[in-house]
């Protein structure tokens, strides 16, 4: 995957993303950040997300509320990119990013 422009790519492990039980992992979130950035996110482990080029150090970061979760975009285009939740409160989502 990318952004708009082309400055972030990623590739993702997600062999079951498709099938029946791997729909699991693909949500809308109804926050306002997440209504507003119109995602519609796939929830994978860190380790199966690979930015190449530097990407991941060239996106910026914004946080609300109580500023533990990173929701990253491109500097360049202003494309949401993905959730980083590793230091989201919640114990069945940490370890993971949401992409866009």
């Amino acid at each position: 995957g990318n952004c708009h422009c082309g400055a972030i790519k990623f590739t993702v492990d997600v062999p079951d993303a498709l099938a029946p039980e791997g729909s699991r992992h693909i949500l809308r979130c109804s926050c306002s950040i997440c209504t507003k950035n119109g995602y519609f996110l796939l929830h994978v482990p860190v380790g199966d997300v690979h930015f190449v080029d530097s990407s991941w150090d060239k996106m910026k970061i914004y946080r609300f509320g109580s500023k533990t979760i990173d929701h990253r975009f491109c500097g360049e285009c202003g494309s949401s990119v993905c959730i980083d939740l590793q230091n989201i409160p919640i114990e069945q989502m940490k370890g993971k990013i949401a992409i866009n």
